[in-house]
């Protein structure tokens, strides 16, 4: 009966790919996912599986088949570099033909709809999208004006808070926790900072989700047209949605239910961020007749390392019951080693590493060396320094965070944004414009008691008498000395042009006016004349104009860089050694992969010790770490290991046992 039922799908698949050529290579399972386009389906995709692989030739064939128009498709995932992926693969496969499916993160598709509809719900159109350094100088103004002490209501336990409530869609005014003098404070900063954001027209991250589903509430014909629009929709790393992610896309999915979730529950780990490994293993309670579809084969690791990976992960009890095969079998067993002190370990992998690479033919951008801590990566440079090993450190400071990138582009959002008094602050004494402090203060104040923004203030005059501005009778700026030209004049004169040019300039000729004429070229290069290190910073200005250009207008140039899209910016092909932590090694493979720092307190974290969930989330962790691999496989620990309080002993991390248990060899 089995034999006839294989034969009977061999049959079929032979047809399918004969009519849909492109099909051809998926395994059985694949296929499954990609050819049941109706109604909702949840796919477990274990590690290595291709399910990137499944999204694109599903998308492909939703719209050979001519079910969809390919831009009422909408695939949803969590970072830039994958949708960017997913959007190359697919315009190759298609043709570059002009129509194209929608792959989005959740935040940038979320921003496109707020950019259209955010009017409906009390904000301007020009709303700027605040990074986490800017959201993080306005919790510190909340505290401060709140007489709270910065000690105990730290900028990262205020950030959480209110992240938490917003992932949770609970706005300020709901919350009413009261229960302690420490909570209510907690409450009281995060009213206090979503007044400071509105004062701004400004959102945080969280809030491009939080208000997208607020408006769906409150204006149902703006989500009744997403609704139509968007005929299939698929959402990859669904393990990683959180409560109001899941919420979200659901209301989204609401009147075709064609709703395709991707992921793997073994593969959460993003608990601390509220993400709900729930809203994947209990996807069916939500849709009546939900598929389902499993991708067992594992085409990355060997099976020595996947079985490491599998006797780690089985142990968990909160998830779905399922097993992965290897396709490429044996491999070298895992090496496990432990070190009499961290010293030794970074010592030795350094080692290790350069014989890989003078007798077993990687490159070391071959090579990663990952990490549960980011303090464990100060040992590990120091250890590759030693041995003349280039490193770089993946998911470090992002471009467009990047203190250059920030000043020239803050003249620009401030120039779109009026509102905008953080981006104001910033442009203004980036360069020399005698607006210290008090001239800065001075100005805020001036445009408060008119209840005007700082630039219409300037516009009607009410500035004058401040750092040389004086008005004229014709109602035009004049210095008080012309042969000794205001600064702080020279300031606003350059915003007003960008105004008057944003709508029509293209987006890197508007950057390289601002990087010119506001005087930051010149201060630059004069420090590049001090020290050559500077040059990086014109060089990442270059980057900046180039990634601008290719941008229609500069409005989608500024939200694409909110969104930290480094798209158009040229990535440098470098055989360098990886340094991450694990969280940020998710979704990247590598020929050869050391785990270091595999110590208890350490791996698993000592936040969790004690909680059997934040334990098997650890243990996801690990998994996601292990199958990482492809061929070789370290892991690393030590006896003693520094701290700021001495040398800590620490006993060699559980996962480890765990795999030695189950006799991997």
């Amino acid at each position: 009966m089995e034999n006839l039922i294989l034969q009977q799908i061999e049959k079929y698949k032979a047809g399918i790919n004969r009519k849909y050529p492109y099909l051809n290579g998926l395994n059985n399972e694949q296929l499954s996912a990609v050819l049941q386009t109706e109604g909702p389906i949840l796919v477990f995709a274990g590690a290595g599986s291709g399910k990137t692989r499944v999204i694109i030739y599903r998308a492909l064939y939703l719209i050979k088949k001519g079910l969809a128009e390919p831009n009422r498709i909408l695939g949803v995932t969590f970072t830039n570099k994958a949708a960017g992926e997913m959007r190359e693969r697919i315009k190759k496969t298609l043709d570059n033909q002009s129509s194209l499916p929608e792959f989005s993160t959740f935040h940038s598709f979320c921003l496109k709809v707020l950019r259209l509809h955010a009017h409906l719900i009390g904000y301007k159109e020009s709303f700027i999208v605040l990074d986490e350094d800017d959201s993080g100088k306005l919790i510190k103004a909340a505290v401060s004006e709140l007489n709270l002490d910065e000690k105990v209501y730290t900028i990262s336990k205020v950030k959480a808070f209110i992240s938490k409530h917003k992932s949770e869609y609970i706005n300020s005014e709901e919350t009413t926790d009261e229960s302690s003098p420490l909570k209510k404070n907690f409450t009281n900063i995060y009213r206090n900072y979503n007044e400071k954001l509105k004062e701004l027209n400004a959102m945080d991250f969280d809030d491009l989700i939080f208000n997208s589903v607020l408006l769906f509430e409150e204006k149902p014909f703006v989500l009744s047209f997403y609704q139509d629009f968007y005929k299939y929709i698929m959402v990859d790393e669904f393990q990683d949605t959180n409560y109001i992610q899941d919420k979200f896309i659901k209301m989204l999915a609401g009147k075709h239910k064609n709703l395709c979730v991707v992921g793997d529950d073994d593969q959460s780990i993003y608990g601390f961020r509220g993400a709900l490994v729930d809203n994947i293993l209990k996807f069916k309670n939500s849709f009546k007749d939900c598929k389902e579809v499993h991708l067992g084969k594992n085409y990355r690791s060997n099976e020595s390392i996947l079985n490491a990976a599998s006797n780690v992960i089985r142990i968990n009890k909160k998830r779905a019951a399922k097993d992965i095969a290897p396709v490429k079998k044996g491999g070298k067993p895992v090496k496990v080693y432990r070190f009499e002190n961290e010293e030794s370990e970074s010592g030795y992998i350094a080692r290790e590493i350069n014989l890989l690479v003078r007798h077993a033919g990687y490159s070391y951008k071959d090579i990663a060396v990952l990490y549960r801590i980011n303090a464990l990566s100060r040992g590990i440079e120091a250890g590759l320094i030693n041995n003349g090993i280039d490193y770089q450190i993946y998911g470090g400071l992002k471009f467009y965070q990047r203190k250059e990138i920030k000043d020239v582009l803050s003249f620009i959002r401030f120039a779109v944004n009026p509102q905008d008094f953080l981006s104001f602050k910033r442009s203004v004494q980036c360069v020399p414009t005698g607006a210290g402090e008090t001239t800065v203060e001075k100005i805020k104040r001036i445009a408060d008691e008119n209840n005007i923004h700082i630039f219409t203030a300037f516009q009607k005059g009410l500035l004058a008498g401040i750092k040389g501005l004086k008005l004229k009778e014709s109602g035009l700026f004049e210095t008080e000395r012309m042969a000794d030209k205001s600064k702080l004049l020279d300031y606003f004169e350059l915003i007003l042009k960008i105004k008057e040019t944003a709508g029509a300039a293209k987006a890197d000729e508007i950057i390289k006016t601002v990087f010119e004429e506001s005087g930051y070229e010149s201060l630059l290069k004069e420090k590049a004349e001090k020290d050559v290190l500077q040059n990086n910073r014109l060089d990442n200005i270059e980057a900046l104009i180039k990634a601008a250009s290719n941008y229609p207008n500069i409005q989608e140039f500024l939200d694409a860089s909110a969104m930290d899209t480094e798209i158009g910016i040229d990535k440098e092909e470098t055989n360098k050694v990886t340094l991450a932590t694990i969280h940020a090694a998710k979704g990247l493979e590598f020929s050869v992969v050391f785990m270091v720092g595999m110590e208890e307190n350490i791996f698993p974290h000592a936040k969790s010790l004690g909680d059997e969930l934040a334990i098997e989330e650890e243990r996801r962790l690990c998994y996601v770490g292990i199958t990482r691999a492809k061929d070789l496989l370290y892991m690393t620990c030590a006896e003693t290991r520094k701290t700021d309080k001495g040398n800590k002993e620490n006993n060699m991390s559980r996962f480890i046992k765990e795999i030695d248990l189950r006799n991997n060899n």
